[in-house]
């Protein structure tokens, strides 16, 4: 008789594909949990915008107006301690806004002021007349910018955008007890002009921040009067934020109000 080869022992355990599709499974684990915490990361981001330097800027939103500024780091943005202010939803689409702002140009009178409109990277940049300009070392907005201002919150009131409202000075600003310098002037400005433009309007506190940016972004050179008045001026810029983001605002001060209230 030949000899024959001994069968083959049975392989104990799983087959090999089975550990092989494990680790696919694995994989596919950690994937889709990786998308929902860079999903649950946007939702907080855009919750925390508004907390996020909110020491920095408190002192000057509440109480005394005269409150001594702390000046904000150049170039960064500043949320606000939440101004003070109606929480009424949104009722119009966003994508009205371009179309309302300049029905509100067209309504301009020889009362009312230039305000121009001007498409940037990150949303719309709003500057104001040369009337508006604030007095060398005063923070207190003048009759046209404040009567621009209200007519501007009457538009940006029903829109889930995210307003900024910057404060710029000229290079000539002489330092006082409450107001020590460029930046303050500035957030100090930013934060009049907010309050204007919240004045007798329904708008969310929750979408408004301020910055100050001191002599940092000139219009005009400051070695004329007239330069200078230009450079003493506050601008709004609309942003570009998603309905996402805007909801995720408006919960997390609704979450803050309540947990206040108890």
């Amino acid at each position: 008789m030949g000899k024959h080869d001994a069968p083959e022992e049975a392989q104990q355990g799983a087959p090999e594909w089975i550990v092989t599709f494990s680790d696919m499974i694995s994989l596919l684990v950690t994937f889709f949990v990786m998308l929902m915490s860079f999903s649950t990361m946007e939702e907080q981001e855009a919750a925390v915008i508004v907390g996020a330097f909110g020491q920095n800027t408190g002192g000057i939103l509440e109480g005394n107006p005269n409150t001594t500024a702390t000046s904000p780091p150049r170039e960064r943005m500043l949320a606000t301690h939440p101004l003070r202010g109606a929480t009424k939803p949104h009722s119009r689409p966003a994508e009205e806004l371009p179309e309302n702002l300049e029905e509100m140009g067209q309504k301009l009178t020889e009362q009312h002021v230039e305000i121009d409109f001007d498409q940037v990277s990150d949303g719309l940049l709003i500057r104001f007349g040369e009337d508006c300009a604030f007095p060398p070392g005063s923070a207190q907005p003048n009759v046209a910018l404040e009567r621009s201002l209200r007519e501007l919150g009457r538009v940006l009131c029903h829109y889930p955008h995210l307003i900024v409202i910057e404060g710029h000075t000229d290079d000539h600003v002489a330092p006082t007890p409450s107001l020590p310098d460029e930046s303050a002037l500035s957030l100090a400005r930013a934060v009049r002009a907010a309050r204007v433009l919240m004045e007798g309007n329904d708008m969310s506190r929750d979408l408004l921040q301020v910055s100050g940016l001191g002599s940092s972004r000139q219009l005009a050179p400051n070695d004329t009067a007239a330069g200078r008045a230009r450079n003493r001026r506050v601008e709004v810029r609309v942003m570009a934020l998603s309905k996402t983001r805007a909801d995720a605002l408006q919960a997390e001060f609704r979450a803050r109000k309540d947990a206040e209230g108890r």
